[in-house]
């Protein structure tokens, strides 16, 4: 959601509000969400959910709908296809884990860090095999 208010904020009726569309969320609990603004004082949300991080952009009257701009940075199923586990696991996913943060260049590229961890089983993978670990660094203009 993105709120905004020009004069007397102390009032609820004064503000104006959009629900950023981003689609429906997964049913899965782990979300995160950063907010930043550039020099050209654009407004930028960077979003994770499990399988998925998002970035929306508005340049002006943010308070409407049609005036973001989301697009899909990464999904697991990306991951999947171009980072191979370091597992023995003969099945699995890379998902998005806890950590995430978002900011902005001066120029106005997102620059976020999320941390993603690898779910495997089957084959010779045990407990300790199941989880594998990285962060990554994304950069979108």
């Amino acid at each position: 959601m993105h709120f905004a208010c020009d004069s007397d904020c102390t009032k609820p009726a004064q503000w104006r509000g959009v629900v950023l569309p981003f689609g429906a969320p997964e049913t899965a609990s782990q979300r995160g969400i950063g907010l930043a603004f550039d020099a050209q004082n654009a407004t930028h949300v960077g979003y994770r959910t499990w399988l998925s991080t998002s970035h929306a952009r508005c340049d002006a009257n943010c308070d409407l709908n049609a005036n973001w701009v989301v697009k899909e940075l990464l999904s697991a199923d990306s991951l999947n296809s171009s980072i191979p586990w370091a597992n023995p696991c003969t099945q699995g996913t890379w998902a998005f884990e806890s950590g995430f943060g978002t900011g902005v260049t001066p120029q106005g590229t997102l620059v976020s860090n999320q941390d993603i961890v690898s779910y495997g089983s089957g084959g010779v993978c045990t407990e300790s095999h199941a989880f594998e670990y990285q962060s990554l660094l994304v950069m979108a203009p």
